[in-house]
């Protein structure tokens, strides 16, 4: 299977939030067997230092980092807002990310675009026109709740109003209805789930019978490494913590 992996921040060297999930589900997929090829966005705010990045790294996943002048413009933000369009991912938007992309595109067909987070979903013009594979957008946030909340806690009515606008802005994109997979769980074993389902192939999560697999919290596969993740059936990954959390009188 051959996966495009489209990122809105390079996801390696993985060193924050965005760059770990991105970064796991690479390891993940290619863990599996996926060509997987990155095609990454690269901005001042997250820089690609060449010397970060590690030959077999660069060999497994052919990464390509393309800068995209994501700073906030007051101009573009108040040109996007009387277009009606969510400046969150106009801002991402790029001439030179998307000749690369049709590049990419044009020199080999893949089975999978998978687009990470919903901001590069302004590309999927170029995608349609140059590609039958199914888009799979990995929403690793419910992003159009995040800002009704900081709009919930602004106190300046302006700014609140704008905030709102945003947000509907965002959950337009999502409910768009633009691609052929929208999935928004962190649990790596729905990501392939959502796959296979998305081509219509029959689940198979192991490579040979005595396969160990791969870890559903880090993503590390078993065969060639060891983690103590869920030693003693305790879950240790980052969000280990939420497990006791109590929202709305339901445990999560």
């Amino acid at each position: 299977m051959k996966i495009l992996q489209i990122c809105n921040k390079p996801p390696y060297p993985p060193n924050e939030g965005g760059s770990m999930a991105m970064h796991a589900v690479t390891r993940m997929l290619t863990g599996h067997g996926c060509s997987v090829k990155v095609l990454a966005m690269e901005s001042r705010k997250y820089p690609v230092r060449e010397a970060d990045i590690p030959d077999d790294y660069r060999q497994q996943t052919r990464f390509e980092p393309v800068f995209v002048d994501t700073g906030i413009r007051p101009f573009a933000a108040l040109r996007a807002l009387l277009r009606n369009q969510s400046y969150h991912a106009v801002r991402f938007r790029s001439r030179a990310f998307a000749k690369k992309l049709r590049e990419t595109l044009e020199k080999e067909p893949y089975d999978i675009i998978q687009l990470e987070t919903v901001y590069p979903a302004v590309y999927m013009p170029v995608i349609r026109s140059c590609s039958q594979a199914k888009v799979v957008i990995r929403a690793h946030n419910i992003e159009h709740k995040i800002w009704d909340r900081i709009a919930s806690h602004t106190r300046n009515p302006l700014k609140k109003a704008y905030l709102r606008i945003l947000s509907r802005q965002l959950r337009q994109i999502a409910d768009a209805g633009i691609s052929d997979v929208v999935i928004t769980t962190g649990y790596y074993d729905d990501v392939l789930v959502a796959y296979c389902r998305s081509l219509e192939l029959p689940l198979q999560f192991f490579c040979k019978p005595d396969c160990k697999g791969l870890c559903p919290v880090c993503g590390a596969n078993l065969n060639r490494e060891t983690c103590t993740c869920q030693e003693g059936n305790v879950v240790t990954g980052p969000f280990s913590a939420l497990k006791d959390y109590v929202l709305n009188n339901e445990e999560v």
